[in-house]
């Protein structure tokens, strides 16, 4: 079973609750959640500002790769 991420529950957890790490973490990307969570406050905001776009577009690559690693497994591409 392969983990398809939504990027619209990416961004809105990014908008809503980026501050606390939530969207790093449904992502999958457990440290980056867990620094967000620590060290977020002290960016003054921008780094939940920037996370908005880099974890929509971090959603969107993991979708991809999940893709191709799927399609790479049944032969389909080679």
């Amino acid at each position: 079973k392969v983990k398809i991420y939504s990027p619209f529950v990416v961004l809105v957890f990014s908008i809503f609750f980026g501050g606390f790490g939530i969207d790093r973490f449904y992502i999958g990307d457990t440290k980056l959640g867990i620094l967000k969570i620590f060290f977020g406050w002290f960016t003054l905001g921008i780094w939940t500002l920037v996370d908005i776009i880099l974890c929509y577009l971090k959603a969107k690559e993991k979708n991809f790769n999940n893709f191709c690693a799927i399609l790479s497994e049944s032969n389909i591409l080679a």
